[in-house]
Formats: C-alpha cells, structure tokens, sequence
C-alpha cells in the first residue's frame, strides 16, 4: 500500500475505505476462485456422452439437488460465472461447486480410467487463491 500522510481526523474514514476494498477485493477473488475450479473440473471431466461434464454447477448457501443438462463445457462455466456475480462474503456464505448425477461419487473416487484419481480434488488442489495487491489498492 501506498504511504499516506493522514490526519488523525481522517483516519476512521481512511479505514472504511481499506476495509470496504478489501470485501470486495476478497469477493471478487472467491469469485474468480471458483469459476477457474469450475473450469478445471470440466477440463478434467471424463468424456463418455459428456453428460458428466455438462452437470457441473454452483449454488450458493445451499446445495443443489438439481442436474443441470447444458450444451457443454463453456455453457457450464458461463452459469458458474453468473451464478457468482451476486455473492457477497459473509461468515454465513458458502459456495457450493456440484455434480449431482448417480454415479459422479464414484467417479470422484477413482472409478474412470480417464480420472483414475477423482476429479474435483485434483482441480481444486491445482487452483490457486489469489488475492491480489492491485486489487486491495483499487477497491476493484
């Protein structure tokens, strides 16, 4: 952070502006978080009909029971991307990144030759947070 000469008087507004920028630089970090693991669990998806990698989703504060059939992988990501725009940090929120068909357990625990390791694990092992300075600085 830049060095900042600030009067005493100043400074409860000084640190409402770094706190109100670093929400929302941790929002749009969690954001971008969990969009990338949605990008990398589809790419890590096995590909039989694609149906596995097209039921991908996101909710937020409460697990889905849905199955969501769509076009494909980019379809998957642009949901998660919309999905996310309204989420807000807050010690109740969770994000949740599903796929709720019968057997995405199994395959999750090693049952596909393409993914002998599972796939969500892997992905969000590889996804990194990143919380950047530029982002703290500019309230982005």
């Amino acid at each position: 952070m830049p060095n900042i000469n600030i009067s005493i008087s100043q400074l409860p507004n000084a640190m409402d502006k770094l706190s109100l920028n670093i929400i929302k630089a941790f929002d749009k970090s969690v954001k971008n978080y969990v969009v990338e693991n949605v990008a990398s669990i589809t790419d890590l998806s096995p590909i039989d009909t694609t149906l596995y990698r097209s039921n991908h989703h996101v909710s937020i504060n409460q697990k889905s029971n849905d199955e969501s059939h769509v076009k494909g992988p980019g379809e998957v990501i642009n949901l998660a991307t919309n999905k996310v725009k309204s989420y807000k940090s807050t010690r109740d929120n969770r994000i949740f990144i599903q796929n709720n068909l019968d057997y995405s357990e199994n395959l999750e625990n090693g049952g596909s030759k393409q993914a002998p390791i599972g796939v969500y694990k892997i992905a969000l092992a590889h996804t990194k947070f990143d919380f950047k300075k530029e982002d703290l600085e500019n309230g982005n």
